[in-house]
């Protein structure tokens, strides 16, 4: 029984780090590619074109990361927590019918 309630509340606490570190991947993103675009801005300002180089590859390198627009990794993400969601209720399910049964 403590098994299970351990269990349970580990999927439970997994859902909400998952949820959260999703959202900050999204927006941490975003961060990324508007201070390296600052960045641009200044060493473009300034004649700096091995700096403007680097900086080009590594926004090249943070939008291949990030891959994809908001709306697929939002649909992405929904279908993982529908999944998950699924399978706390399969466990608690399982819960109710291991407390019915007294193990």
């Amino acid at each position: 029984m403590k098994r299970f309630i351990i269990i349970i509340s580990s999927i439970l606490f997994s859902l909400s780090v998952f949820s959260a570190h999703a959202g900050y991947n999204r927006y941490g993103c975003e961060i990324k590619k508007q201070k390296i675009q600052q960045q641009l801005q200044y060493a473009d300002r300034y004649g700096n074109h091995y700096r403007i180089a680097g900086l080009k590859r590594a926004l090249e390198k943070v939008n291949y990361r990030c891959g994809g627009t908001d709306s697929n990794i939002l649909i992405s993400n929904k279908d993982r927590v529908e999944n998950k969601k699924y399978k706390v209720m399969k466990r608690e399910r399982d819960l109710e019918k291991a407390k019915a049964s007294g193990k």
